[in-house]
């Protein structure tokens, strides 16, 4: 055989190990794209059906209003519509379903410095830790290694009537959540929207206004 025969015989070798390469790797690409369009069916009839249930129950159910998508998934879901339209009933927080983890994504970022409240600066304690501040730095090096060794107390001394008056007569307000309401991130910059009743007038704006209660 010449040399030329050799050639051809080895790029004809070649080509075929070349062709079915290429015919393994589609079938295995027509194969996964297979498997993801039955995934993918699963799920949508999965949807359908629940989407079926909620279109079914949402009219029976009590409280259509407190009925999540999820809720059709119980075994009885009226009867869950049920509890969850009861008086003093605390509610499933909603991030449960959510992917990120609770608290991961920082939503405070313009919050407000932390402000010292006046009840507190009325003792004085913050003008005495700002004298003690000074005087620690223009100690010297040493003089602050002995402190640390031999600590002094006694430094910030407040007479107890202060102290009394700061906590027992004049407490600071603080505002708790109400019964119900769970921590979320940025709740403290949430205005708090009273509810009103429409058509009924407070007594202070009757007054006001010179509306008598004869009056319609």
């Amino acid at each position: 055989m010449n040399n030329k025969e050799i050639d051809t015989n080895i790029e004809q070798e070649y080509k075929e190990i070349i062709e079915k390469n290429r015919n393994i790797i589609l079938n295995k690409q027509v194969e996964s794209k297979q498997k993801k369009v039955q995934k993918e069916n699963k799920k949508a009839r999965k949807q359908k059906i629940i989407q079926m249930k909620y279109n079914f129950y949402k009219p029976i159910v009590p409280y259509p209003l407190l009925l999540d998508f999820e809720d059709v998934t119980y075994e009885d879901p009226i009867y869950l519509n049920y509890i969850k339209g009861l008086e003093n009933t605390v509610p499933v927080p909603k991030y449960w379903k959510n992917k990120k983890s609770f608290l991961n994504v920082k939503k405070c970022i313009n919050k407000k410095k932390y402000v010292i409240p006046q009840n507190i600066l009325e003792t004085g304690l913050v003008d005495m830790r700002k004298s003690i501040r000074n005087k620690e730095d223009n100690m010297s090096f040493k003089a602050k290694l002995r402190e640390k060794l031999y600590p002094k107390t006694g430094k910030c001394f407040v007479e107890y009537q202060k102290l009394y008056d700061c906590f027992f007569k004049h407490p600071n307000e603080i505002e708790y959540l109400r019964f119900g309401e769970l921590f979320r991130p940025g709740i403290e910059m949430e205005k708090k929207i009273k509810l009103n009743v429409p058509g009924r007038i407070s007594k202070n704006l009757m007054n006001v206004l010179g509306i008598d209660k004869t009056l319609p």
